[in-house]
């Protein structure tokens, strides 16, 4: 009993050192995000929610400072509830140093997550340390990894919570005991804050549980389980409701690449990945899956049906996702964290008849279960843990960590290592330097056309998603941002890798660029890529170079101003509100985006007027008096 603590101490203790080094960069204490990938987009969702909840009680909002004004935290956030929700809660503390601590939890209860999830549904003893080793493992490989890296620590720690309300629901309908359903909704209704798909993970398995134990169960039990689903609904309806609301103003499915590409046989190529031996790690694991299923089979263990089912719906997300096309199956390989995560459940099982007491298995019955964990030990090894521990050696500013991601295809025959930059709060000189720029030289009077950058041109700002963060640091409106791939209809009004307004920048006009400039009322121009730039520099009548930032070209368009398509007037524009004042006499038409919920202070009629391709339209007032505030209304 002592040697399996200590095991599993030493686990865990290896685990938090790894997790200290992959966050060495991070200055916990300091008003600044982790800047890296995806880290600074859920970010960026904080400030505005506060804002709204502070105007109205609200968690989503209108927001001006994208896009000519859109619903904001309403579709795109829906993967960041939580965060959203933490910050609100302590809001007496900075969100920056909220959201770092949240991070920090999320990374060091992910396998304690996985400790208590597998003593749930059975394991003890040495099931239980193996279980353990496995499941923290796995969190130092691939996806995992590249995940966390990227920012998408969401889905990653909703995975565990995931196979954690899964154990806690089959003890409840083992033992009966409320308490048990207490713990799923509560924890529930947790995971569907933090990850929208949070129910997509674990709905097969859960519903094939409920199904072999319907029978057995009592009357009050199956009013439990309704009752927890509708209290989950319940406690996320602040933001489900609008989330519902606003769907169908998503584009998701226009962006192909979220879905992967269509291959049939790529399931063979990740099971069968070539090179040497330890980049067999999905094979291994199924190996001493399929193990546990014959041993489970035997015992007549009521986790076969629902763990077999369940993987088998999840391999089929994870492998022929890209076919099915259903917009919760963006980037579909991503379910095989949470396939792996219940298998490697029977797999604890089946590696432990190697320490089983003789008279209970004989010794061919060890030979193969033995096998089979070397295999596993070797392909799950967590290289990437030592590389982070390693961190903590490196002088300050070499913010790389070396990965080794056995699951990418081979390079000349050799795996794959890549130098990767671990999450860093520590914001560039070229950032800086960039947003004084913009708070000295630009005003609210036009908005400023940004060149938004993604993994297809090398996250240019830095290897952050700067633009999604500017307003809390140059308060200015914009055009591109918050990220390229902001999958609503409001997007079209957006710059990013030289395609402007979903076109390709050079097959655009100059009559119609200087049409957009008007109805977008853009003042300022910031790009990168060279096409952008040969297409601007060739329009000397109608822009001009100021400054160039780091890698940034920086240009000024020549005309005046002006927030409005019809009428004479001055704005100014915050969250959920717009004040017009001095306005000319008769309707008016401002240069933001429609939306059902506006209202005007006095009550005037508000509609909507489209203008060139724009899929949204523009606000209309009529007959509006001198000064007349819109306000969103909800």
């Amino acid at each position: 009993m002592k040697i399996r603590s200590a095991i599993l101490i030493l686990i865990f203790l290896s685990h938090l050192l790894g997790v200290i080094g992959f966050l060495s960069n991070c200055d916990f204490l300091s008003h600044t995000t982790l800047l890296n990938d995806d880290y600074s987009i859920h970010f960026s969702h904080i400030d505005p929610v506060k804002r709204f909840f502070s105007d109205s009680g609200k968690l989503w909002g209108y927001s001006p400072f994208f896009m000519a004004g859109y619903p904001k935290s309403t579709i795109f956030d829906a993967d960041a509830k939580s965060s959203e929700v933490l910050a609100l809660l302590f809001s007496f503390i900075d969100s920056a140093i909220v959201y770092k601590v949240y991070i920090l939890f999320m990374f060091l209860a992910a396998p304690l997550l996985y400790l208590l999830t597998s003593k749930n549904l059975g394991l003890s003893r040495d099931k239980l340390v193996i279980a353990f080793a496995l499941g923290a493992a796995y969190w130092w490989n691939s996806p995992a990894i590249r995940f966390n890296l990227a920012g998408q620590f969401a889905f990653i720690f909703v995975s565990y919570l995931g196979i954690l309300i899964f154990s806690f629901f089959y003890r409840f309908l083992k033992e009966g005991k409320p308490l048990y359903m207490l713990l799923s909704m509560i924890i529930g209704a947790f995971a569907l804050c933090v990850h929208i798909l949070a129910p997509i993970n674990i709905a097969v398995p859960c519903l094939i549980l409920y199904g072999v134990y319907a029978r057995r169960i009592t009357i009050r039990s199956h009013i439990y389980i309704l009752a927890s689903l509708v209290l989950i609904l319940l406690f996320n309806s602040p933001w489900i409701i609008p989330f519902i609301k606003y769907y169908p103003m998503n584009n998701l499915t226009e962006i192909k690449w979220f879905f992967g590409e269509k291959n049939p046989l790529f399931f063979l190529g990740s099971f069968f990945p070539g090179g040497n031996i330890a980049r067999y790690l999905r094979l291994a694991i199924l190996i001493c899956a399929i193990g546990g299923f014959i041993k489970w089979r035997r015992e007549k263990n009521d986790l076969l049906l629902p763990v077999v089912g369940g993987g088998i719906i999840l391999f089929i997300f994870s492998y022929f996702g890209s076919y099915l096309r259903m917009e919760f199956l963006q980037n579909p390989w991503r379910y095989e964290f949470i396939l792996n995560l219940f298998l490697l459940i029977p797999a604890s099982d089946f590696l432990a008849r190697v320490f089983e007491k003789t008279g209970e298995v004989n010794i061919r019955g060890r030979i193969i279960p033995l096998i089979a964990g070397i295999f596993l030990l070797v392909t799950i090894f967590p290289k990437n843990l030592a590389h982070a521990a390693k961190m903590l050696s490196i002088p300050s500013g070499k913010d790389k960590i070396l990965v080794y991601d056995r699951l990418n295809e081979l390079k000349e025959g050799r795996d794959p290592l890549s130098y990767e930059a671990i999450p860093s709060s520590y914001m560039p000189d070229g950032a800086n330097e960039l947003i004084e720029w913009i708070n000295q030289n630009t005003s609210r009077d036009g908005r400023i056309l940004i060149e938004d950058s993604c993994w297809q041109s090398g996250h240019a700002y830095w290897g952050s998603h700067l633009p999604c963060i500017l307003p809390l640091y140059a308060e200015r409106e914009y055009i591109g941002g918050p990220l390229p791939q902001f999958f609503m209809k409001h997007h079209f009004a957006e710059f990013h890798d030289a395609e402007l307004f979903e076109k390709p920048i050079k097959e655009i006009t100059p009559e119609k660029l200087k049409e957009y400039f008007d109805l977008y009322n853009i003042k300022w121009i910031i790009c990168f890529i060279s096409n952008s730039r040969e297409y601007f520099d060739n329009l000397p009548g109608m822009v001009s170079m100021i400054t160039k930032i780091d890698k940034f070209y920086i240009y000024a368009v020549k005309r005046e101003p002006n927030f409005f398509v019809k009428g004479k007037g001055e704005i100014s524009s915050g969250y959920n509100h717009l004040y017009l004042k001095n306005l000319s006499k008769g309707d008016v038409i401002i240069k933001y985006h429609w939306l059902d919920t506006l209202k005007t202070k006095p009550e005037r009629k508000v509609e909507k007027v489209d203008a060139m391709d724009d899929p949204i339209g523009f606000i209309k007032i009529h007959n509006p008096p001198r000064e007349i505030e819109i306000y969103n209304a909800y």
